[in-house]
């Protein structure tokens, strides 16, 4: 595979070189993790915006009020008729400050795997790759897809974190109906429990455009839907013929060298080296 066809088909992981490198190589795997073991200690910023609440008409505080379920109809129509759209709104947001606890939890427990769009970033090599004694793992990108597991999305950089409004927000029940008895009312009631989702997995996706070099690519996955139980993230199996090829850092020692060409001669992938240009700071990409 040409160098063309590579920035064309794949996207690439820069690894230090190592055992768990290898593993993953060798078993087929990539390392997802969670975002509190990502470098970037801005990851996944939950910037929520209710100021169109606070001015906004009763109709849309009751479209606000039944999006969310948050309250009886019956209760609704007394307040309005009443002339309390304050007391509708502050019950809203509220409920809605209420909703947004939950979602750091849920969002910093999914299990990240980062990929880049550049094949030759003299920063990727140097930050990621262990100064080019490491390498670069070409991933074709329509083989990684055909499993379910994997759907990548590029990364939107910006200077400031996008800010989603109640309209962005849905919830979901978490538990059945439990009986319980109102005190306040003085009635037999129901309790439902629910928790607070974004409808756009947008804000996953974007980083400070200081990380813009990285022309980063993202693989997200929902332990809850894999059943998996870790706490710091987990290898997820890619099908074998995703490896396009292999680009070694020129720094690499003369032993691991060995054992990666040896690994692709027997595989057939395509080996590559990357060394630094000295005349113009740019790497250069050769068939080994």
């Amino acid at each position: 595979m040409t160098l063309s066809d590579l920035e064309d088909k794949c996207v690439f992981r820069y690894r230090t070189m190592s055992k768990n490198t290898m593993k993953e190589v060798l078993n087929s795997e990539i390392w997802h993790s969670t975002i509190d073991k990502l470098n970037d200690p801005f990851e996944f910023p939950i910037t929520l915006d209710w100021s169109e609440l606070k001015d906004c008409d009763d109709g849309a505080l009751v479209k606000c009020v039944k999006h969310f379920s948050i309250l009886p109809q019956d209760e609704i129509i007394h307040y309005i008729l009443n002339n309390q759209s304050d007391t509708i709104r502050n019950i809203v947001i509220n409920n809605l400050e209420k909703f947004k606890l939950s979602l750091p939890e849920y969002y910093g427990g999914l299990y990240v795997a980062c990929f880049s769009s550049n094949i030759n970033s003299p920063l990727m090599w140097s930050h990621y790759s262990d100064g080019m004694r490491g390498l670069c793992i070409a991933y074709n990108r329509d083989h990684l897809e055909k499993s379910e597991l994997f759907d990548l999305y590029p990364v939107e950089y910006n200077q400031s974190p996008i800010k989603f409004k109640y309209t962005d927000l849905k919830v979901i029940q978490v538990m059945n109906e439990m009986p319980f008895y109102d005190y306040e009312k003085n009635e037999e009631s129901v309790w439902e429990g629910y928790l607070a989702r974004l409808t756009s997995y947008d804000y996953l996706y974007q980083k400070h455009d200081r990380w813009g070099y990285e022309g980063e690519m993202r693989n997200i996955i929902d332990p809850n839907a894999k059943k998996s139980n870790s706490k710091i993230g987990d290898l997820i199996t890619y099908p074998k013929e995703s490896v396009s090829a292999i680009i070694i850092g020129s720094k690499m020692n003369k032993i691991h060298k060995k054992m990666v060409v040896k690994y692709c001669e027997k595989n057939g992938i395509t080996v590559y080296i990357a060394s630094p240009n000295l005349s113009d700071y740019t790497v250069q990409i050769e068939a080994l």
